[in-house]
């Protein structure tokens, strides 16, 4: 059973009751692992595909502007090595 659907957690669990969350003392912002809508599950966040797919972009628009050498101006060479991690 999902967490979000457990009795021990929720009363009456399968009806939709948005407002049970407003006197609720669970802290939502947080790492209150009991109320997660969209972290899994039919519910996972449709962005998120696409936010992993746009990680590598923005890092290379991020990292762009720099260069890679030492103080003396001379450019260094990266050799980088096939592994597996």
């Amino acid at each position: 059973m999902a967490i979000d659907r457990d009795p021990m957690i929720w009363n009456v669990p399968l009806s939709f009751k948005p407002e049970r969350l407003l006197d609720s003392c669970l802290d939502i912002k947080g790492n209150n692992f009991d109320y997660m809508p969209f972290v899994a599950g039919r519910k996972i966040c449709p962005g998120q595909p696409l936010a992993i797919k746009q990680v590598p972009f923005i890092l290379a628009l991020l990292l762009e502007p720099y260069r890679n050498g030492d103080t003396l101006g001379s450019v260094l060479f990266l050799h980088f090595l096939p592994t597996s991690t």
